[in-house]
Formats: structure tokens, C-alpha cells, sequence
């Protein structure tokens, strides 16, 4: 059996993230699954997250199909700060290869609006016999 860890982080939208911003200018350039680009500055991971480390942890499922239950799930307790503008630049991102049709809608839970990625979440499911871990930090 395979383990899947899962990072979810709440956004706040407000001030442009900095070390987003590094990933968010790129993504005109690569806006199908698939494209690729070079960064052009490095990048440090670590500055994605929020300055506290305190988190909350679960054993869960993925979000879709087919909802394995095979993801350790991490939810910082400090959201992070990013602007609506670096927020509308991910959603512009397409669920389709440059070389393939558009699916536009064409599924039953209208997941996709001309090709984007919305709804890409189901509705939360209830604890049922999860654990909820606290750590303070790491």
C-alpha cells in the first residue's frame, strides 16, 4: 500500500505573497497540464509556509476519485497571505494537455468551466473514527 501526504493550507487574500509570487508570474507560461517551465530565481520552499509551524493532522482520503484512504493530511493553523491576483493566475490553469480537446463540461459535476479546474474538492466528510493530531511546532 502506497501513503499519499496531503499539505492543505488555508489562504487569506490580501498582500501578494513574495515567494509565491516567484511560481505565480510563471504561470501564463505554463497553463496546460503538462507545459514546463524554468525558474528564473530560486526558490525556497520553506517560505511558502507560514511563519508559525503549528499544525493539525489526520489519516484521510483523497479529495478524488477514487477517495483512497491513503493520505496523511497537514492543515497549518496559520493561513498564509496571498494576493487575488496570484489567486486568479491558478485559476487560469487548464486540466488538459495544449494537444488535446477541451473536455468544457462535459462531465456531470461540471468539474470544469472551458477546460479550468473548479470544484476540484468535494464536500468535507465527517471525523468519523480519525484522530485529530495537534502539534504546536516542529
Amino acid at each position: 500500500m502506497s501513503v499519499t501526504w496531503g499539505y492543505t493550507q488555508m489562504n487569506e487574500v490580501g498582500k501578494p505573497h513574495p515567494e509565491l509570487d516567484i511560481i505565480a508570474r510563471l504561470l501564463p507560461f505554463i497553463t496546460h497540464k503538462g507545459d514546463r517551465v524554468t525558474l528564473n530565481k530560486p526558490l525556497d520552499p520553506a517560505r511558502l509556509l507560514p511563519q508559525g509551524k503549528a499544525y493539525w493532522t489526520y489519516l484521510g482520503s483523497l479529495t478524488t476519485p477514487p477517495c483512497s484512504e491513503s493520505v496523511t493530511w497537514i492543515l497549518f493553523k496559520e493561513p498564509i497571505e496571498v494576493s487575488h491576483e496570484q489567486l486568479e493566475l491558478f485559476r487560469e490553469m487548464r486540466c488538459y494537455d495544449a494537444a488535446e480537446e477541451c473536455p468544457c463540461d462535459e462531465t456531470l459535476n461540471k468539474q470544469f468551466d472551458y477546460g479550468k479546474v473548479i470544484n476540484n474538492f468535494r464536500p468535507p466528510l465527517e471525523l468519523g473514527n480519525r484522530q485529530l493530531r495537534e502539534v504546536d511546532s516542529y
